[in-house]
């Protein structure tokens, strides 16, 4: 069985539409950039696979509910909760528009739909719970509504079903204004703040009961333009104020939070190095004796950009150097002569790979196996080049123990016609090498 870091999950994908099943399918229309090809999105133990748009087609999600024992009306509520949670993740409209289903996934006549990308990233999702769940339910029906007036209901009652008791919903109002960070929201509270207004009294009375309640003698009116534009410009704030009150109650951000904490990026590394010893690193406080880390047996280090991916299975760690704040291991291949060294910066709690100056090996042009190993290496050093994130998991229990960032090079450009002349190269001996067989 694939180890789930090594799944392609574009071919993957390409292949599951191709089998007959139970199948639920929601067309929808999103803001969010959908990949141009097929790609399965694992989520609570589900693979939904989204599929692209095309000059006829919605894009959608599908799922194969049968093989999951779900009915559809289940299916259909996990389809719901998975677009939540895109939704909320990629701040973006995910409004379903429609229903099909059948034996096999069909096709769901177009609708609006132009904002396409390469891959849409499987990270970045929450460990679920009701209450989350039931907000981030209405956080997407709020930001998906072309009805503004409903949209400002549905940002209210986000807050609403997180701050539950009037009393401490009006504190929390007059407390939250002040940690808006939103320019437009902060323009809009500049202007209401300028007529005397308390935001949080007039967000509920000329807002949410206005809208709600057409006996109130101050009350929208569908066709006022004034009372369109004002609840227009009011949307900002309530945008702002819904996703504060689901970030500080469950501490889960949008891929754009400003607030989102950076993510710990050595975290499976931090588990077998232990915490005393972290932090005797970080400090520079370091003991005379000899130190030992119970690492891994073998890891697999890879390379990925979007939905591309190089794999170098049957790694281990060979050892491991310490200055200061600082991790340095060093990673080898039991079957090649091939080193990678890491470089683990703790407090920040960041991994470092440059390919220019941390990747080696010593292979030879006399075996096949060498060659295709010193292709595979080609391709993993060039895509790195090309703003690739270096990866290290635990081959064993699947686990990853860290990744860089996107890999960036300053004051140089990549050497396209030599990386072409040099795969060329590479792959001429492979032909000639399997001729002399």
């Amino acid at each position: 069985m694939t180890k789930e870091f090594l799944r392609d999950l574009h071919q993957e994908a390409e292949t599951n539409l191709k089998h007959s099943g139970k199948w639920m399918v929601a067309g929808i229309e999103t803001g969010i950039f959908w990949p141009k090809t097929p790609q399965i999105f694992p989520c609570n133990g589900f693979d939904f696979i989204l599929r692209p748009t095309d000059e006829k087609h919605l894009p959608t999600i599908c799922l194969n509910y049968g093989q999951y024992r779900l009915d559809s009306n289940q299916a259909r509520n996990e389809i719901m909760k998975f677009a939540s949670i895109l939704s909320w993740r990629e701040g973006e409209r995910l409004e379903i528009s429609t229903w099909a289903g059948g034996s096999f996934p069909i096709n769901i006549c177009r609708g609006r739909m132009d904002s396409v990308g390469n891959h849409l990233a499987t990270d970045n999702l929450p460990d679920l719970s009701n209450g989350l769940m039931v907000a981030l339910a209405l956080f997407r029906e709020a930001i998906s509504s072309n009805n503004k007036f409903y949209s400002f209901l549905s940002f209210y009652k986000v807050i609403s079903s997180i701050h539950t008791k009037g009393l401490d919903r009006g504190k929390w109002f007059s407390s939250a204004i002040s940690r808006i960070t939103d320019h437009q929201a902060l323009e809009r509270i500049q202007e209401l703040e300028s007529d005397n207004s308390d935001i949080g009294t007039y967000l509920l009375n000329q807002g949410r009961h206005a809208i709600a309640h057409a006996e109130k003698e101050v009350f929208v009116n569908p066709d006022s333009l004034n009372d369109i534009q004002r609840i227009y410009a009011d949307i900002p704030i309530m945008h702002a104020l819904a996703e504060l009150a689901i970030e500080e109650s469950f501490s889960y951000y949008p891929n754009r939070s400003m607030r989102r904490p950076a993510r710990n990026l050595i975290e499976g590394f931090e588990k077998f190095i232990g915490g005393d010893l972290l932090q005797m690193v970080i400090s520079g406080n370091l003991p005379d004796k000899t130190i030992s880390v119970d690492v891994p047996d073998s890891v697999c280090v890879l390379v990925r950009k979007e939905n591309r991916f190089l794999s170098l299975d049957d790694c281990y760690i060979e050892g491991f150097e310490i200055t200061k704040g600082w991790f340095h291991f060093s990673i080898k291949n039991k079957l090649f002569p091939i080193q990678f060294i890491i470089h683990l910066e703790l407090e920040a709690k960041l991994m470092h790979f440059n390919p220019l100056r941390d990747m080696g090996n010593a292979l030879k042009t006399e075996s096949i196996d060498d060659i295709k190993c010193a292709l595979q290496l080609h391709e993993m050093y060039f895509l790195t080049l090309c703003n690739g994130s270096f990866e290290v998991w635990d081959s064993e229990s699947g686990a990853l123990l860290g990744k860089t960032k996107p890999f960036f090079m300053t004051n140089m450009m990549i050497n396209f016609d030599g990386y072409t002349r040099e795969k060329e190269r590479l792959e001429k001996l492979i032909a000639e090498k399997c001729m002399e067989k």
